[in-house]
């Protein structure tokens, strides 16, 4: 079987195998400039391909890394007291995933998309925080959300409880994840400790 050995300065990455003739390969790799950076501008024409020995032109360039990351935010109202918190701590979170965006789907007895040209915090300030956790119909939502034409997504979960009314089965919300190989992050914020500062898991 063929093997590429590549990366854009040239040096070798770990032996990737070729698909079945009539098939585009598709390949991962890491382009780095000369003091180790990332290199966020390559583009296709910018990379030299050899199969065998023989250059071949790369079609297309999409990076791996996520472009857009979908935050599936719990508001029911157990999480009423944290909303300051929440939005503050996604504001950092935003500012350390740039130029990455987020976007913010919250949930408890409905589900929603909120604004994405403003600050997370900003975004939160008419989200209402009450009533149940949608948190498997959320998901599902997400994943719809997460596939269509457009951004490259991560999903990542905020929550400190459990489902309490979804349609969805778990299994069924499980598998319809897996199935669109979206990356999931779960952070799960548990009972204040004693100090009185929120534990996250």
């Amino acid at each position: 079987v063929p093997r590429m050995r590549f990366d854009a300065l040239g040096r070798e990455l770990p032996d990737l195998p070729v698909p079945a003739e009539g098939r585009e390969p598709v390949l991962s790799c890491v382009a780095e400039d000369k003091d180790d950076r990332p290199v966020g501008d390559l583009r296709a024409d910018e990379i030299r391909l050899k199969i065998d020995g023989a250059e071949v032109a790369a079609s297309a360039l999409r990076p791996a890394v996520p472009s857009q990351l979908l935050v599936l935010l719990d508001a029911s109202s157990s999480m009423a007291a944290r909303k300051k918190q929440v939005g503050e701590a996604l504001d950092s979170f935003a500012r350390a995933v740039a130029p990455a965006t987020v976007q913010i789907m919250s949930f408890n007895d409905d589900i929603r998309l909120l604004d994405n040209t403003v600050m997370p915090s900003k975004a939160l300030e008419a989200q209402e925080f009450k009533g149940g956790s949608l948190l498997l119909d959320a998901v599902a939502s997400a994943v719809r959300h997460a596939e269509a034409p457009g951004p490259r997504h991560a999903i990542v979960v905020v929550t400190d409880g459990t489902d309490t009314g979804s349609g969805i089965v778990p299994t069924l919300a499980m598998e319809r994840l897996k199935a669109s190989d979206i990356p999931c992050y779960t952070i799960g914020l548990l009972p204040e400790a004693k100090s009185g500062t929120p534990a996250i898991d």
